[in-house]
């Protein structure tokens, strides 16, 4: 039997145009894997039914690989998008991995930095907790310092206080004081003078044999006067007072310097010096 194939130069086959007129037409398609040739030869009725029936089959057989292979495409995009997915987290998996090892490689490290100072920690924990208990304790004092010192400030403003409202009347206490003191060496200058005057009588005086007291000798002459100890009469003795004559040519001022002799008891001194 003479047969034509409907082919294309790439051997694949070439959709028949559909016509009334089947006899002239060759139809090619695949079944089961096999190519399988038809021609129309002017066959019955019947032939051309089944024919048709079979390039609907054909037809729809077309449109479902077409579907499949655009639902393939659109799998195999998928995919690839998948690996380049897959090969994305592969990276950041790789990137936590090694990050993982440097931070496990300083925790090593520094686990051995902190074996080493644990000792120097230790020593410095406990002198924290010494200076913590020492501070406290300075606190407490200061606190307590703090109280005396808020009593101290109160008992200074009314010290103050009576000083402000006393002063005048101190000031003239102060002035009353030094007319006197001026009174006294007016008066004790005077009687040196007339002492002086007596001395001068032409009747000679009776020398002593003795010499200058001694120191014992002074302070136990001293301490005869009232209100005189051992201690006032060594420091008249040592500020250049040897007996009661230079004590009675002494003005109260140039007593009152000598220590432990006051103003009244200098007055005193000088009076019972004379």
């Amino acid at each position: 039997m003479n047969s034509h194939f409907l082919t294309n130069e790439k051997k694949e086959p070439i959709p028949p145009t559909k016509t009334l007129d089947l006899r002239k037409t060759f139809i090619k398609y695949q079944q089961h894997g096999q190519p399988v040739i038809l021609m129309a030869t002017g066959s019955t009725t019947k032939d051309e039914e089944r024919l048709a029936k079979l390039w609907d089959a054909y037809e729809s057989q077309e449109r479902e690989l077409e579907q499949a292979q655009k639902k393939i495409e659109g799998l195999g995009a998928q995919l690839t998008d998948k690996d380049r997915i897959i090969e994305t987290l592969r990276k950041v998996v790789d990137d936590r991995d090694k990050e993982l090892r440097d931070s496990q490689v300083k925790l090593a490290e520094l686990e051995t930095v902190r074996s080493k100072f644990e000792p120097k920690i230790s020593e410095l924990e406990t002198l924290y907790a010494h200076e913590k208990e020492r501070y406290s304790k300075l606190f407490a004092i200061t606190e307590e310092l703090e109280e005396e010192l808020a009593i101290s400030k109160k008992a200074i403003e009314n010290r103050d206080r009576w000083f402000n409202s006393n002063l005048a009347y101190l000031k003239n206490i102060t002035s009353i004081l030094d007319e006197r003191v001026k009174l006294i060496d007016t008066t004790a200058h005077t009687r040196d003078v007339t002492t002086a005057a007596v001395t001068e009588n032409p009747t000679p005086a009776v020398e002593s044999d003795k010499g200058p007291l001694t120191e014992d000798e002074a302070v136990a002459e001293f301490c005869k006067m009232g209100g005189m100890t051992e201690n006032r009469a060594h420091s008249l003795y040592n500020a250049g007072f040897k007996s009661k004559s230079d004590l009675s040519k002494a003005s109260v001022v140039e007593l009152s310097k000598v220590e432990g002799i006051s103003p009244t008891l200098a007055r005193k001194i000088k009076t019972e010096a004379l």
